[in-house]
């Protein structure tokens, strides 16, 4: 039995690069409030995680960015 994962919520996570977040190839739905590193990632251009995501992926939520304007 497989497990999937349509709706994920990340709450203060110290880390996210770990987290497998790319083989979740199933997810609808992605919040993410208080990532410090994906924050961080966000900023250099490091996207690579977020193309598997691409095509089925509906909503979006960041939340807490600092560092990002327009997310708080």
């Amino acid at each position: 039995m497989s497990c999937v994962f349509i709706k994920l919520r990340i709450y203060n996570a110290v880390w996210i690069s770990g987290l497998g977040i790319q083989h979740l190839s199933s997810l609808r739905d992605l919040s993410i409030t208080y990532c410090e590193e994906l924050e961080d990632m966000m900023l250099n251009g490091d996207v690579i995680m977020w193309k598997s995501l691409n095509k089925r992926l509906r909503s979006l939520t960041l939340q807490r960015f600092s560092k990002i304007g327009g997310c708080s």
